[in-house]
């Protein structure tokens, strides 16, 4: 097959799944991995894939079918789903958890076994539909206007539903922290929901990538001091991980290191 003819398979085939793995392409079209690669490159060039670790997702522009939330969930997959993969340690039967709408708490509520028994809260409506596949969970959602591009509530009746309840564990996820530990967000609903949550739950845990470390979003949302755990990858920011030892937050570090 022509170098030309595969890229436009593999661009098929990203329009199609939304994502791929330079593995499963290299054995799909009997090259190596180094070529594959080349390919993805190239593809990033023309902009219409964006590279990720392991493979490249569609880029958003050619996207036609997914929610911009659904591609998130692709992004950095490998390191969201090691974070999540971590969370469950914390998670122990007969707790009431709740999930909220960030991706990585998507991941998380992916990987819980089915043999868990918990009850579980979140007002995102695709972490709802997958918890509700397991046979042993309750699932409890949380009612509201539906935010459009994520599907999850929001509103006063979300805060309503959240401070008449009591949480064991609160996993959350922001779009930045500062080296310094604000957490911040970009949007009003998020920012009440996520304050309502964290005034709830006994123990605050914050699922998040490396690549959240940085400039602060437009809202302040606590400073983190008040969480208790940080669920991040290895490769996170040495004066973010000194701030954490200064107020007592645990750091769980995961071995994935965001592709660079």
């Amino acid at each position: 097959m022509l170098r030309e003819e595969r890229l436009k398979e593999i661009e098929r085939i990203l329009r199609e799944k939304g994502r791929v793995e330079v593995g499963n392409l290299s054995r799909i079209f009997n090259v190596t991995e180094m070529t594959v690669r080349r390919d993805l490159d190239e593809l990033a060039t023309q902009q219409i894939a964006v590279r990720s670790h392991g493979g490249a997702i569609i880029h958003s522009d050619r996207l036609l079918a997914e929610r911009p939330y659904e591609l998130r969930i692709l992004m950095n997959r490998e390191e969201k789903e090691k974070i999540a993969e971590a969370g469950l340690s914390f998670i122990n039967d007969g707790d009431k958890i709740f999930i909220d709408s960030s991706t990585t708490g998507y991941c998380l509520a992916h990987s819980i076994p089915n043999e868990k028994r918990l009850l579980i809260v979140t007002g995102t409506l695709s972490t709802a539909v997958e918890l509700n596949n397991r046979p042993n969970l309750q699932v409890v959602f949380i009612g509201g206007d539906l935010e459009k591009e994520t599907g999850s509530s929001k509103g006063h009746f979300a805060e309503l539903m959240i401070s008449s309840m009591n949480f064991d564990i609160a996993f959350i996820g922001v779009p930045k922290i500062t080296p310094a530990g604000i957490l911040t967000t970009s949007s009003i609903d998020e920012l009440m929901i996520k304050k309502s949550v964290i005034k709830k739950a006994k123990k605050v845990i914050v699922l998040v990538d490396s690549s959240k470390i940085g400039e602060p979003d437009f809202l302040e949302l606590c400073h983190i001091n008040e969480i208790d755990t940080i669920i991040t990858n290895k490769d996170i920011d040495e004066g973010f991980l000194q701030t954490c030892e200064e107020e007592g937050v645990d750091v769980v570090l995961t071995d994935v290191k965001r592709p660079g």
